[in-house]
């Protein structure tokens, strides 16, 4: 029989979702009444094992090549009614057992976002003995403010503990409570760690009318990423009536740690996780309606001097093609600072803010940049997607996005554009938001699935054409001319104006690694401002010291860009993780190197090298000697794909453009007779 449903109005009931009350503009930050933790204390450590089924705690012999593991990880979600009103708890709990380094791993940190807050916390260290100490309350610190790379998030907090005495064999243990404005709007089971974990678990309690009651359709959703191996939680009823609950688990042993490894993919895209998202979002339409109507159909309203402004920018403009390019230059000429305030971690600020402090994060100016298209007659949508997260999954919506670009239609094509992104052609985005699913958000908040477009290989390639003059009697002598097409902000930015002191000291900077000396002589730049035509370099520079004798022979010991890529530090040994560049490239070295004087002759050159013919990393080099006194060598290396196979790392190994072992040998001739 069916338990009989709670006597909570169906009506109020449908209203269980996440608009309005997305994010706290103010978050409050409390332990408690007494900033302390619950009312019990810890268990015995035999009975906290024994309730994850674990009988003992491993010891270092088991795990020779980790400094710790995690005994167990539980995270408990629960959601109940009292009072009429949703309550949403989550109880993590965790335990962690030291072996070695145990200051690295002594202490933790707990990110709060807006609408949480902790409402107990204890933590305690038990040593190799058995003895426990509890941390007090004054050892939880809260900062308030988190930088990320170049985002400060104002709104985060941080709870930050230092677990004391702590040694080898010593465990470590912490349980917190926290409370919630929204379910599973932001929620996620990370069932892998960066260190070994004997037990993870997840578990979900609720009330059983809530899923009963056809009226209300709760259907609790989640998507498994990485880790088929979790399998179907089991289910399980306790209580009667009104009382009743629902609990789902989900229990796993001896879950393998995330391997770290030179250009791997981002994190997220390798790591086990269990996403979840609001019972309300089973299409779509509406995730992107919620968003509309929450989060940009406000702000947009907030634009009224953008008619005047569009007027402005686009005076001079004689085509419809000259006022979307007048409009994106103005957009993305304004300063980019990931700044997000509050609720500004989701909600872009309005178009008319945005315009009177000249700057914004990547929401504020897709906002304006929107606001003022379509001010000026085009169909212009925000796009959300996924740059540093997993991308969007077309058959689960879940708020999974941490950028926004800007779509607009022109026919029956689709134009991007991140107006974060200065220095790229109309039309082309950055390699991060390429051949990625973007979400769009339609002026009625429908919503769009798309891909973003992906470049070939040619769309990015540096070419570097190297002149020098050896002499046993003084410095080689450079000259360089460099091409770089593509994506190359960083080098437009550090040029800045293009004045000589700045071309300088840039060129200056591209070969002070390779030699310990460097006396400049010359440096210009062509087609700084011009972003639809390949950036262009020429500089001079003498390098004493860059040719050495050993015994009978002279070294040259270093030629310039031998690798786009910091390729030296990767490790040998098999590989776990595919390889991910972020883009694909193609880069070109052509060396001609000369004797000028009669004081030597070349003698040696390396031998040529073809790796990695039709696979997705090619390099091939190739030497030709002009007589004794000239060489002209060529070199080719070509990542042709983002994402490689991890097995494509052997012939990335074989490569020798990570290391700079191309030594070109020289010689005083045989006395003339």
């Amino acid at each position: 029989m069916r338990a009989p449903i709670h006597p909570f109005t169906v009506a109020r009931l449908r209203q269980i979702s996440v608009r309005g009350t997305l994010v706290s503009a103010i978050l409050i930050l409390a332990f408690g009444t007494a900033y302390g933790g619950p009312k019990d204390g810890f268990e015995g450590v035999g009975a906290t094992l024994a309730k994850y089924g674990l009988r003992s705690t491993p010891e270092a012999e088991d795990y020779p090549g980790f400094d710790a593991v995690i005994v167990f990880q539980s995270n408990h979600t629960e959601m109940w009614f009292p009072k009429k009103e949703l309550r949403i708890e989550e109880t993590v709990h965790r335990m962690k057992k030291l072996f070695r380094n145990v200051d690295e791993n002594s202490s933790e940190e707990i990110h709060l976002y807006p609408g949480e807050r902790i409402s107990s916390i204890r933590a305690r260290t038990i040593t190799a003995e058995g003895r426990p100490y509890e941390l007090s309350k004054s050892d939880f610190l809260v900062q308030r403010g988190t930088q990320e790379g170049e985002t400060f998030h104002s709104d985060r907090r941080i709870v930050r503990f230092t677990f004391p005495m702590v040694e080898p064999g010593a465990l470590l243990e912490y349980e917190y409570t926290l409370r919630k404005d929204e379910a599973f709007l932001f929620d996620r089971w990370a069932v892998q760690d960066y260190l070994p974990i004997l037990e993870s678990r997840y578990v979900f309690t609720l009330p059983a009318w809530l899923m009963d009651e056809p009226s209300i359709d709760f259907n609790w959703r989640y998507w498994k990423h990485n880790c088929a191996f979790v399998g179907t939680p089991t289910k399980k009823r306790a209580g009667e009536g009104t009382k009743e609950t629902i609990t789902f688990t989900w229990s796993v042993q001896d879950v393998a740690p995330l391997v770290i490894e030179p250009l791997m993919p981002p994190v997220e895209e390798v790591m086990a996780f269990v996403q979840f998202a609001p019972h309300t979002w089973t299409n779509w339409d509406h995730l992107t309606g919620w968003y509309w109507e929450s989060c940009m159909q406000p702000q947009l309203a907030g634009a009224g001097a953008i008619p005047r402004l569009v007027k402005d920018v686009t005076a001079d403009a004689v085509s419809r093609a000259d006022i979307l390019e007048s409009i994106r230059t103005y957009v993305e000429s304004i300063r980019y600072v990931a700044i997000e305030l509050g609720e500004g971690g989701i909600i872009p600020s309005t178009p008319d803010e945005v315009m009177a402090r000249q700057y914004g994060d990547c929401k504020d100016k897709s906002t304006l940049l929107v606001s003022m298209l379509r001010e000026a007659g085009f169909e212009a949508s925000p796009a959300l997607v996924g740059v540093r997260r997993v991308a969007p999954v077309p058959d689960f919506p879940a708020f999974t996005f941490d950028h926004m670009i800007v779509a607009v239609e022109q026919g029956d094509e689709t134009l991007w554009i991140d107006p974060t992104a200065q220095f790229l052609p109309l039309g082309q985005l950055p390699s991060a938001c390429e051949d990625t699913y973007a979400v769009i958000v339609g002026p009625d908040g429908r919503s769009r699935m798309a891909r973003t477009p992906a470049r070939g290989l040619g769309a990015n390639q540096i070419r570097h054409a190297i002149q020098v003059e050896v002499s046993a009697t003084a410095p080689p002598a450079f000259r360089i001319r460099t091409s770089l097409d593509g994506e190359f902000e960083p080098p437009r930015r550090a040029l800045g104006s293009g004045e000589e002191e700045d071309v300088l000291a840039y060129c200056h900077g591209l070969v002070s690694d390779e030699f310990a000396e460097v006396e400049m002589l010359d440096a210009k730049v062509e087609q700084l401002a011009d972003i639809d035509a390949p950036l262009e370099l020429e500089f001079a520079f003498r390098a004493p010291g860059a040719i050495r004798r050993q015994g009978e022979f002279w070294m040259l010991s270093g030629i310039p860009f031998s690798v786009p890529f910091e390729l030296s530090d990767l490790p040998a040994g098999e590989r776990v993780q595919p390889l991910d560049f972020g883009t694909t490239v193609r880069v070109t070295r052509s060396v001609d190197i000369d004797v000028v004087d009669g004081e030597l002759r070349i003698r040696s050159v390396p031998d040529p090298v073809e790796i990695g013919a039709g696979s997705s990393i090619d390099y091939r080099s190739a030497y030709a000697l002009r007589g004794d006194t000239g060489l002209r060598a060529s070199q080719e290396f070509a990542i042709r794909s983002r994402s490689c196979p991890k097995d494509d790392y052997a012939l990335l190994r074989r490569s020798p453009v990570g290391w700079r072992a191309e030594r070109t040998r020289a010689s005083k001739p045989e006395q003339r007779q």
